[in-house]
């Protein structure tokens, strides 16, 4: 249980420094496209296609890559997560550093609908029940 308690304390603390350090320069804004291997992406390799795509285990990060060509790091979403969310119709919704998206709300179209699958906020909350 000890272990379970510093692994929120600690994502606490992480969240809470990447949204104050950088907050006077943030930008609250919305961004469609695919999540593909920063490997792949960058230097135009070959992508894994699948989560279950064994090129996966050399990718370094994973980025969001936009119709219009520009990619964001999504430096506040596990690499698991990410790993999920591989070539799949994406829409985040976050504060824009950058290239870095802060990410707040997660979601994937399916069927011509997006539906949320990721909510910071929501998982923030669930993280401090119990205190």
């Amino acid at each position: 249980m000890k272990i379970n308690s510093y692994y929120k304390t600690a994502l606490l603390i992480i969240s809470i420094a990447l949204i104050f350090s950088g907050t006077a320069f943030a930008e609250m804004t919305t961004i469609e496209g695919k999540i593909g291997g920063a490997n792949c992406i960058l230097d135009k390799k070959i992508c894994p296609m699948s989560p279950n795509d064994p090129l996966l285990a050399v990718e370094v990060d994973f980025i969001l890559s936009a119709a219009d060509g520009k990619y964001y790091f999504i430096p506040n979403l596990s690499r698991s997560h990410k790993i999920e969310l591989v070539n799949k119709d994406i829409r985040i919704i976050g504060d824009l550093h950058g290239i870095s998206l802060v990410a707040s709300v997660i979601e994937e179209k399916k069927d011509g609908t997006y539906n949320e699958i990721w909510n910071w906020k929501k998982i923030a909350k669930s993280l401090s029940r119990g205190r």
